[in-house]
């Protein structure tokens, strides 16, 4: 399970995406621990902000699917940085453990003109297909429209 932390719980901006893992979907561990000088260690996120950005970033809404032709995991969650939201996309071998951001971040912004999303986007839900094709809802927020549920797809070219 991916899942959001913040060092501050009022402050969006601290948010990183960590990890965890259950054998039974009913107990959990964090799966990112490293050691220290403490018995209990250090719990490090999977995904963080750059510490050294101009600006304050955050991430969270993590959205996770399993690609089994690729065998590797993907994520899409939502960046932060200043007042913009977008959508990113990272993936990860089987162990989920080392992510790797997708070069042509982000892969969704918000719309340049009158849509469910032209204000801000973040929530992201994402599914896969039998037949590869990724579908993405999402929370948007229009100037004109107000909220809305938003979709997206990706087939990848097909």
């Amino acid at each position: 399970m991916l899942y959001t932390g913040r060092e501050d719980p009022a402050d969006p901006f601290t948010a990183s995406i960590g990890l965890a893992t259950s054998n039974d979907g009913a107990h959990w561990e964090r799966a990112n621990v490293v050691p220290t000088g403490s018995a209990e260690g250090e719990n490090r996120p999977v995904l963080a902000p750059a510490e050294d950005a101009l600006v304050q970033t955050g991430i969270d809404h993590p959205t996770l699917t399993w690609d089994p032709a690729l065998q590797l995991y993907r994520l899409w969650y939502v960046f932060r940085e200043g007042s913009e939201f977008s959508i990113y996309h990272a993936i990860a071998d089987s162990e989920g453990r080392r992510w790797f951001t997708f070069p042509g971040n982000p892969v969704l912004r918000p719309a340049s003109a009158t849509w469910c999303d032209d204000r801000y986007l973040d929530g992201p839900a994402a599914l896969q297909d039998p037949s590869g094709l990724l579908r993405l809802w999402y929370h948007g927020r229009s100037e004109t429209m107000g909220h809305a549920i938003c979709y997206a797809v990706n087939s990848f070219g097909e």
